[in-house]
């Protein structure tokens, strides 16, 4: 059986934004009047251009709610030595701003219109994978296969080289379908989401940053984040 939840995750996502605390406003206020950055977008199009804005305050509901706190990573599966590297500081690796994401690339994926039954069509498109992770003072984001990603031993990013082995709060895999939307999997095995409620949380974060989100849900079967997602699934929230 497979919870969705996804009335929860809107209802979730609209307490998210009505209890934003005057403090995180008055620091998001701040880091856009100190930040001289003006990142230009191409949307549908068009450009626009839009003031950096930091995304991580909208993700400070999710962190201080009981059962998410930060926890060190689940290192059973790891390969290589340099897999817990912190290359978190790297230009490859950005902080998730409020959207529209600058600078990332889009999912080459077909139609989510053809075959609905397909549920590799978009974990198939390796070269646009993101891995995501909730830190205690930053959302950060990075393609695990990109230059960076293929300079390591094992030929791609872990979540741990965005923690530097630290505590994190939570990771996984987006594709983004534009600079605006995403679709989000809490697919980590260092930083696994650990309840269907903590990834609806997360995605509540994403969207009360802007974005459209896609969530692939729990798989109740195996008591896990969903890794695949059928195109006939597909719900924006």
């Amino acid at each position: 059986m497979i919870s969705r939840r996804t009335g929860s995750i809107c209802d979730t996502a609209t307490r998210y934004a009505a209890r934003t605390s005057t403090k995180q406003h008055e620091q998001r206020v701040q880091a856009r009047e100190d930040s001289p950055l003006a990142v230009e977008h191409r949307y549908d199009g068009e450009p626009e251009v839009v003031p950096y804005m930091n995304a991580s305050p909208h993700f400070d509901d999710y962190r201080s709610a009981p059962g998410f706190g930060p926890r060190m990573p689940d290192l059973s599966r790891q390969q290589c030595p340099d897999e817990i590297d912190d290359l978190s500081g790297h230009s490859e690796v950005a902080s998730l701003q409020v959207a529209p994401q600058a600078s990332v690339q889009y999912t080459a994926s077909a139609s989510e219109l053809a075959d609905a039954t397909d549920d590799k069509w978009l974990t198939s498109d390796k070269a646009n994978l993101y891995l995501w992770l909730v830190r205690t003072d930053d959302v950060k984001i990075c393609l695990e296969n990109g230059g960076l990603g293929k300079s390591t031993a094992r030929n791609r990013l872990s979540h741990t080289n965005l923690s530097g082995n630290s505590p994190a709060h939570c990771g996984g895999e987006l594709w983004f379908r534009d600079a605006r939307s995403i679709y989000l999997n809490g697919g980590s095995s260092r930083f696994t989401a650990r309840s269907p409620r903590e990834l609806d949380d997360i995605a509540a974060g994403f969207r009360a940053a802007g974005y459209g989100v896609c969530n692939f849900g729990w798989d109740e079967d195996v008591g896990a984040p969903r890794r695949t997602l059928r195109r006939g699934e597909i719900q924006w929230l």
